[in-house]
């Protein structure tokens, strides 16, 4: 697993965000650098896309959190 607390600092921002952020807003925020949220976020995605009500929209350059599709 990688480090819970910048995990947790990334869901964190992304809530608070509300919307589309971009990763390396996301990496001045929390003070990781972009390779490790591009790390970080392969693992949010894999913990969200596992029957959980919220899911992790990315593209290249941008990540946000939205609610699943049923």
């Amino acid at each position: 697993m990688k480090d819970a607390t910048l995990l947790q600092k990334i869901e964190a921002y992304l809530f608070y965000e509300g919307g589309t952020a971009t990763v390396k807003s996301v990496a001045q925020v929390t003070g990781a650098t972009v390779e490790d949220i591009e790390k970080a976020l392969n693992e949010l995605c894999q913990i969200y896309n596992d029957n959980h009500g919220i899911t992790v929209i990315r593209t290249e350059t941008e990540v946000s959190l939205r609610i699943a599709p049923s």
